[in-house]
C-alpha cells in the first residue's frame, strides 16, 4: 500500500483542461480521505518537482525522464489532437513516458479524447499517429475514451477512487501483518454486513437530503411576506431567504461527506469481499447484494431527478439583494457538485454489479 500515491501525467499541451480536472479531483479526494486509512494523492509537477538541467547534453525529454523515472506510482496519459514532439527514440514525449511507465512498477491509465476538433487545428499526421498508438495499446486494456470534459472528470474520479481502495486493501495482504492486524481480519459475513449496511446508509443519506429540500418550503412560509408597496420589506424578505439557503448549504456539505464516507466504505468492503470470498458466496447472498445495489441505483436516480428540479426552481429566484445572489449561487453550486459525485457513484455501483456477476462466472 502507498501512504502517498505519486501521479505523473504525460500529455501534450492541448489537454491542459484535463490536467486541471485531475488536479481538482485529487484535491477533492485528498480532503475526503484525510485522516482515514486511504492514501493521499500527490501530483508531480514538471518544472517544479523536475529540475532544469540545461547544459547536461540531454535532450528535454531525457531530462524529465532521468528525474522522474520510477519516482511515481501511477502514470496517467492523455491524448486528443496532438501526439507531441518526436524524441530521440519515440514519436513523442508522451509515448516515451508511457513506455517508461510500462517498464517501471507504476500502474498505467491512458485516456483518449473524442472531443470535436476545429478544422483549423487538424493535423492529419498527428491524428494518424494517435490512431496508430491507440491500436498498439488496445489489446493491453489500458485505455479509456471520453467525449466531454464532464465525462473525463467522471472517469478519472471513478478510476482514482478504485485505485485508492485497491491500494488500501493491499496492506492487509502484503504478508507483514502484526498479531493485532490478524485479529482485525474480517470474515465473509463481516464484509457482507459492512457492504450492505454502508450501501443502505448511502440510500438513507440521499433520502435525508431529499427531506431537507422538502422542508425548505415550510421554512420559507414562516418568513413574513413582503409588502408590495414597501421596497425595504422585499430586502428583508430576500435576506431572510438567503439565511435559510446558507444554513441548508452548510448542512448539505455535512451530509455530502456522509454520502462519500458510506459509499467509500461500502465499495471497500465489497471489493474485499469479492477478492477473498467471491468463490464462496451462495446464490442467495449474491442476490441480496444485487438487490441492495440496484435499490441504491434507483434511489440515486430519483434523487438526481429531484435535485435537477430544485436547481430549476431556485434558479428562478430574482436577484433582489447581493446577499441573496451569493447564497443562491453557493446553494446551487453545492447541489451541482453533489450531482457529479452521485453520477460517479452510480457508475461505480453499475461496475459493482458487473464484478459480482464476473465473480460468479469465475466460480462456475
Amino acid at each position: 500500500m502507498y501512504n502517498i500515491i505519486r501521479i505523473f501525467v504525460g500529455a501534450p499541451s492541448d489537454v491542459n483542461s484535463e490536467r486541471e480536472i485531475i488536479k481538482k479531483v485529487i484535491d477533492m479526494m485528498n480532503k475526503v480521505y484525510k485522516g482515514t486509512e486511504y492514501p493521499q494523492f500527490e501530483l508531480i509537477k514538471v518544472g517544479t518537482d523536475v529540475r532544469s538541467d540545461f547544459g547536461s547534453g540531454l535532450e528535454a525529454q531525457d531530462v524529465i525522464d532521468s528525474q522522474i523515472d520510477e519516482a511515481y506510482d501511477l502514470f496517467i496519459g492523455i491524448l486528443w489532437k496532438k501526439f507531441g514532439s518526436q524524441t530521440r527514440d519515440f514519436d513523442s514525449g508522451t509515448q516515451q513516458e508511457f513506455e517508461n511507465a510500462l517498464k517501471s512498477k507504476a500502474s498505467v491509465m491512458f485516456y483518449f479524447s473524442n472531443l470535436p476538433v476545429s478544422p483549423d487545428d487538424i493535423i492529419p499526421e498527428q491524428l494518424a499517429k494517435i490512431r496508430d498508438f491507440k491500436n498498439e495499446i488496445k489489446d493491453e486494456g489500458l485505455y479509456f475514451e471520453y467525449s466531454t470534459l464532464d465525462e473525463f472528470e467522471e472517469l478519472i474520479t471513478n478510476n482514482l477512487r478504485i485505485f485508492a481502495i485497491e491500494n488500501k486493501n493491499k496492506e492487509s495482504n502484503n504478508g507483514n501483518k502484526t498479531e493485532d492486524d490478524k485479529n482485525d481480519e474480517k470474515s465473509m459475513f463481516d464484509l457482507i454486513d459492512i457492504t450492505l449496511n454502508n450501501f443502505k446508509e448511502v440510500a438513507n443519506d440521499a433520502k435525508q437530503l431529499s427531506k431537507s429540500f422538502e422542508k425548505l418550503d415550510d421554512d420559507f412560509n414562516q418568513i413574513k411576506p413582503p409588502n408590495e408597496n414597501d421596497l425595504q420589506s422585499y430586502k428583508i424578505y430576500s435576506n431572510s431567504v438567503a439565511d435559510i439557503l446558507n444554513e441548508v448549504s452548510i448542512n448539505f456539505k455535512d451530509k455530502k461527506r456522509d454520502v462519500i464516507k458510506h459509499y467509500s466504505e461500502g465499495i471497500d468492503g465489497f471489493i474485499e469481499l469479492l477478492e477473498h470470498f467471491g468463490n464462496y458466496m451462495d446464490d442467495d447472498t449474491r442476490e441480496n447484494l444485487k438487490e441492495t445495489i440496484n435499490s441504491n441505483i434507483d434511489v440515486l436516480t430519483d434523487f438526481n431527478k429531484q435535485m435537477n428540479e430544485v436547481i430549476e426552481i431556485y434558479n428562478q429566484i430574482p436577484p433582489l439583494t447581493n446577499k441573496l445572489i451569493r447564497s443562491k449561487s453557493k446553494f446551487i453550486k453545492n447541489i451541482k457538485d453533489l450531482l457529479k459525485d452521485l453520477k460517479n457513484l452510480r457508475s461505480l455501483l453499475y461496475k459493482s454489479l458487473v464484478e459480482l456477476d464476473d465473480s460468479k462466472k469465475a466460480y462456475l
